[in-house]
C-alpha cells in the first residue's frame, strides 16, 4: 500500500518475516529508527524460529518514505 504525504510517498508492506527481514536495513523501536545490525537480525531470526516451533503465525511489517522527485 502507498499514499502521498508532505515528505513523499509512504510505502508499506506486510508479509512473511523472512522475506521482509531480508530487505530491511533499519529497525523502528521505542527510541526511534536506527540501523539493524547483524546480531540483532540474528536474534530476530532465532525468535521467529522459536515461534514457528510453537506453530505461531507471524507477519512482518515494513515501511519506507520515498521522497517526492518533482
Amino acid at each position: 500500500a502507498h499514499h502521498r504525504t508532505e515528505g513523499g510517498r509512504f510505502i508499506a508492506v506486510k508479509g512473511a518475516p523472512e522475506s521482509i527481514l531480508a530487505i530491511c536495513t533499519r529497525i523502528l523501536d521505542g527510541t526511534g529508527l536506527r540501523p539493524l545490525g547483524a546480531e540483532e537480525r540474528r536474534a530476530i531470526e532465532l525468535a521467529l524460529h522459536d515461534l514457528s516451533e510453537q506453530a505461531v503465525r507471524v507477519l512482518a511489517l515494513a515501511y519506507r518514505i520515498d521522497p517526492d522527485q518533482d
